[in-house]
């Protein structure tokens, strides 16, 4: 049985599951497998629809992070990190009162995320900085929208996203200009949660045959 939670941050959706237990380190430890549960469950109309697939699982030190993520792309491949998701996760970690206050430390592949759930449901998320450098900062609204290339000294970025929402984006930075956290604002909503129907979760878990793997 794989149970999942349905979030959207901003307009971007994700599918949440918790690993934390174990059950699918088997899955999690194989990028054919992940790679395959993801691509399975993303397309809309044919899985459950998402933007992506965030596992909880357990942190590799406590002492630093009290939960740990794995974010996997529609196409199969993992991301070191992920805005978005990570506000996502923060909703659902502290709406299962996974953490004891309204604040949790992840452990993402890229470093350590905090991730808050204001009063207004609005979730601030402080990420690792994506790039040690000065000048310019890429930042990227979800898919189908504009980019833009705003320079760091102007904060915040404000972007607006599919959703309508604006979303701000802070920089902490240096006076040498250097970028040392970056941090952003989510509107995340929680949509519903729900299993996968055995059909479709024996068709995710299954691992791809081999000349599956060597097609694509």
């Amino acid at each position: 049985m794989v149970e999942f939670a349905k979030l959207s941050g901003s307009g971007n959706d994700f599918i949440c599951i918790d690993g934390r237990d174990g059950q699918f380190d088997d899955v999690l430890r194989s990028k054919e497998r992940l790679a395959h549960f993801a691509r399975t469950l993303c397309p809309r109309g044919l899985g459950v629809g998402a933007d992506g697939v965030v596992f909880a699982v357990r942190p590799q030190d406590g002492r630093q992070a009290d939960l740990g993520a794995r974010f996997l792309e529609p196409d199969g491949s993992e991301a070191e990190l992920c805005g978005n998701g990570s506000a996502c996760f923060t909703r659902w970690a502290v709406e299962n009162r996974w953490v004891s206050a309204r604040e949790v430390r992840i452990q993402t592949p890229s470093g350590i995320a905090r991730g808050r759930e204001d009063v207004d449901r609005y979730i601030h998320v402080c990420i690792p900085t994506p790039e040690k450098g000065t000048g310019t900062f890429w930042a990227k609204p979800p898919s189908g929208l504009p980019g833009k290339t705003y320079l760091s000294p102007f904060l915040p970025v404000r972007v607006r996203v599919r959703s309508g929402d604006i979303l701000k984006v802070y920089f902490l930075i240096q006076d040498d200009g250097t970028i040392v956290k970056v941090c952003l604002e989510s509107v995340v909503t929680f949509l519903y949660t729900g299993t996968l129907h055995p059909e479709l979760a024996a068709r995710a878990l299954t691992a791809p045959a081999p000349d599956s793997q060597a097609a694509r």
